[in-house]
């Protein structure tokens, strides 16, 4: 589950041979990884035009033959430009919502489902957008997008 704090996920993992485990990831970990750059081929609403909330479905295809990943999978979106408190980009993770797929060219393309988010500051009032989500539901077919290799899955490690 995501931290309070929104800079960590936390998963616990259990098997039969040992003792739970508990174990904190960091985000910004992440931006020590390998990148990899994908092109926005769709981006549908998938979400009822009536619907108080806005989902979209996002196509991305990576020009890399040796990229793989499995559904439920998670691939870090880099969101460019200094952020909130000077950090060089904004880095949250999305998972794959669906099998592995390739182009007629051998290129993986892969789908994210995104909500666009908004929190309410509790001491403001102020409505604030999310970064992330945001930037994902502007993309305009053809855009490129930089992404981490991140690929665990957070349904397996959140079993217990």
């Amino acid at each position: 589950y995501r931290s309070h704090l929104w800079d960590s996920l936390v998963w616990v993992n259990t098997n039969e041979f040992t003792k739970r485990e508990v174990k904190v990831m960091r985000l910004q970990d992440f931006e020590k990884g390998e990148t990899f750059q994908a092109k926005v081929l769709a981006n549908n609403l998938i979400s009822s035009p009536q619907s108080n909330e806005e989902i979209r479905e996002l196509l991305l295809e990576v020009n890399q033959h040796s990229f793989a990943y499995k559904v439920g999978q998670s691939v870090g979106v880099i969101v460019p430009g200094i952020q909130e408190l000077g950090h060089p980009h904004h880095v949250r993770l999305y998972t794959v919502s669906d099998t592995f797929k390739t182009s007629n060219d051998g290129n993986p393309q892969l789908k994210l489902c995104v909500k666009r988010c908004s929190y309410i500051d509790d001491y403001s009032g102020e409505e604030y957008q999310g970064i992330a989500s945001n930037y994902l539901c502007d993309r305009h077919v053809g855009d490129p997008l930089n992404c981490h290799f991140c690929f665990f899955s957070i349904a397996q490690t959140l079993s217990y």
